[in-house]
């Protein structure tokens, strides 16, 4: 998959799909609560905060309809465990030079 539509980018984070097209389990990778991306991508795609997001996890995990994501700190840890782990998927700033072309969506 190269390109994803915005509301197909924010099922997959709300847990819309376990499964690739290739069967590839989709494994979510979210920055930790300590990092600076956490509150962007929790307003643009849980619609609020930080801990509103974790909490929204928390109710699928516990409700035994999900696994938990990944949460990292960095942009460089997330780069790395996406590079390790097929099937994984995260959300890092427009324009961060560590991501490799290959790695990249486009979100129309």
């Amino acid at each position: 998959v190269k390109t994803l539509s915005s509301k197909e980018a924010v099922q997959i984070f709300r847990n819309g799909r376990s499964l690739w097209a290739n069967e590839e389990k989709v494994i979510i990778v979210l920055p930790s609560n300590k990092s600076s991306m956490a509150e962007p991508v929790a307003k643009h795609l849980y619609g609020g905060s930080v801990t509103a997001m974790q909490k929204f996890w928390l109710a699928l995990v516990f409700q035994g309809r999900a696994n938990p994501p990944v949460f990292l700190q960095t942009e460089e840890e997330i780069v790395a465990y996406i590079s390790k782990n097929p099937g994984a998927i995260g959300v890092l700033p427009r324009g961060t030079a560590s991501i490799p072309a290959s790695f990249q969506l486009t979100i129309r």
